[in-house]
């Protein structure tokens, strides 16, 4: 459960932001085919625009992202709380459902679209092969890879078929008055010619995404009968036959139906149900009172200012988890960073947080885990003074914010030191919460760091690892060699800039070991930079950020 709501966790966010976008884009299109009367093949180029719309994801990035954060925060070291591990339950968070059932609605639409392609397959594969030539359709003959059958058990004709098109006709075609049959040509014609084809399988993909939402239900059915208005326009056009005789065609075709069509399947019927058959016949009427309506200048102009709409609804819509910032984050209350000499530190060491805090027992029981990094501010008296939720640990209902906030101030302080007089700071505590028996993940090792002034702090979902876990960068650790024979052992903690392309981009000496003179912070930032590393990812995306590494040297 652990992976869905992590996923759900990254991915809500963005996935909410384009659902809401397309929407509101489908509904701007569905306004403006309402208020004005525009010509069919305006109309159709709209709603073409409002599914490619939903293939456009947020993109374009919003301002105030760029901003850099001012204020430096100190991370101490992490504080881990263990409990008895238990049998992990069944527990989806929130987001964690609804990831759930998007996933299962994409599965579910999959299927049912697989099982109607295979039905109108089987019906297909006893249909007879036919030449071209038969029709005596010159227009016919010029498109490329067209093959031509003629099948019982279809009632209408059909075009299939992405790469190579196949035209379907009722086994019955050549009974067919020739106008009436050159009119069923020049339709089917209008669809290759305009790769409607195409325009189908791109419905098809968007009800298996986004199958839930019923804008998009009424995207795809908008375009399936503007598609074929469009066509009866161009058969009317091209042959010259009258709009009336047209509908009786029409008319007759829907008489000899036992059964619907195959809905929801990848190919374009000449008639489908009777509600659509009977809104054509309201088309073609007017048609044949009015003339096909004509394109005009401001029709053009609709288009051309709905299609500017896709750019502002495209926007990377800034979380405020994303960059923590003084503009858009609460980090805002602290006006100055205050170097200091010496860190503050709690009295009795970090083993009297450990002692004071508690695993709570709702997260214990779903076998939560993860950590809660707090912001915190230690006054000049050891006291703390306020503290602020930097990152917590799934959708936060659990506890273990509250359970590391009240640790912490249960907690006496020593004050940080500058030249020896104390000041009031602000430290970063992350605190762990892990049930005991589980395997610590190698990134549990490092220790988010936001820098001061000159850096920025950026959030991040999956932690940058070296390739090849932590042991390689033992690997490629050598022992310096004074630091061997006077037997020094330790910790070194390096500030590592990791790139977005898995590179060390810059390092910086947290904590030494001794006084420093040994060689064993240089040995650690020669390992460090020996090793590639996966960068860190932030809503799937790789990022570059700055993490503390902690090396160790033990002799053998």
């Amino acid at each position: 459960m652990d992976f869905i709501n992590t996923m759900a966790e990254g991915w809500m966010f963005p996935l909410a932001m384009h659902v809401f976008e397309f929407s509101l884009f489908i509904a701007l299109i569905w306004l403006a085919d309402t208020v004005f009367h525009l010509n069919t093949k305006i109309r159709y180029w709209l709603w073409l625009l409002a599914m490619l719309k939903i293939f456009i994801p947020p993109v374009l990035q919003m301002p105030q992202q760029a901003q850099v954060a001012q204020q430096g925060l100190y991370l101490l070291t992490p504080i881990s709380a263990t409990s008895a591990f238990v049998k992990q339950e069944f527990i989806l968070s929130t987001p964690g459902w609804i990831a759930l059932l998007w996933l299962l609605s994409i599965l579910g639409f999959t299927i049912v679209f697989w099982m109607k392609n295979r039905i109108l397959q089987h019906q297909l594969s006893e249909a007879i092969p036919l030449q071209l030539s038969e029709l005596k359709s010159t227009q016919l003959n010029s498109i490329n890879n067209l093959r031509l059958f003629a099948s019982d058990n279809l009632q209408t004709p059909l075009l299939t078929g992405l790469f190579r098109p196949s035209l379907y006709l009722p086994a019955g075609y050549n009974s067919w008055p020739p106008v009436q049959l050159e009119s069923v040509l020049q339709h089917e014609i209008a669809h290759l010619k305009h790769r409607d084809l195409w325009a189908v399988a791109g419905q098809m993909a968007a009800l298996i995404f986004f199958g839930l939402n019923p804008l998009v239900w009424l995207m795809h059915r908008r375009l399936l009968h503007l598609r074929e208005l469009r066509c009866d326009e161009y058969a009317i056009r091209e042959t010259g036959i009258h709009p009336t005789e047209y509908s009786r065609f029409l008319y007759d075709i829907l008489k000899k139906q036992q059964k619907p069509t195959a809905a929801l399947a990848s190919g374009i019927y000449f008639a489908e149900d009777s509600q659509a058959i009977f809104k054509r016949f309201s088309h073609i009427f007017e048609i044949s009172k009015k003339g096909v309506q004509k394109m005009r200048w401001w029709h053009y102009l609709v288009v051309i200012t709905v299609c500017a709409a896709i750019l502002p609804l495209s926007w990377q819509c800034s979380n405020k988890n994303l960059l923590v910032t003084p503009e858009n984050s609460e980090l805002k209350k602290v006006k100055n960073f205050v170097e200091f000499d010496k860190a503050p530190a709690p009295v009795g060491g970090f083993k009297t947080i450990q002692e004071n805090l508690k695993y709570p027992e709702l997260a214990r029981k779903a076998g939560i885990e993860g950590r809660v990094i707090l912001n915190v501010l230690v006054g000049v008296d050891g006291k703390v003074k306020e503290t602020q939720i930097l990152k917590n640990i799934a959708d936060g209902n659990n506890g273990c914010a509250e359970a590391a906030v009240a640790a912490v101030e249960a907690t006496e302080w020593t004050p940080a030191e500058q030249k020896g007089k104390p000041v009031q700071v602000w430290v970063g505590i992350p605190v762990i919460f892990r049930l005991s028996g589980e395997k610590q993940n190698d990134s549990d090792d490092i220790l988010i760091m936001k820098t001061k002034k000159s850096k920025k702090f950026v959030e991040f979902d999956k932690a940058p690892a070296p390739v090849g876990g932590f042991a390689a960068i033992q690997e490629n650790l050598t022992y310096p060699e004074i630091a061997r024979k006077a037997g020094l052992e330790g910790r070194v903690i390096l500030n590592v800039l990791v790139g977005i392309d898995g590179k060390v981009k810059d390092t910086q000496i947290l904590k030494n070991l001794a006084d420093g003179n040994n060689g064993c912070a240089e040995a650690a930032i020669n390992a460090v930079r020996a090793v590639n590393w996966r960068p860190a990812e932030q809503k799937g995306k790789p990022v570059e950020v700055w993490v503390a590494i902690p090396v160790i040297f033990r002799l053998k």
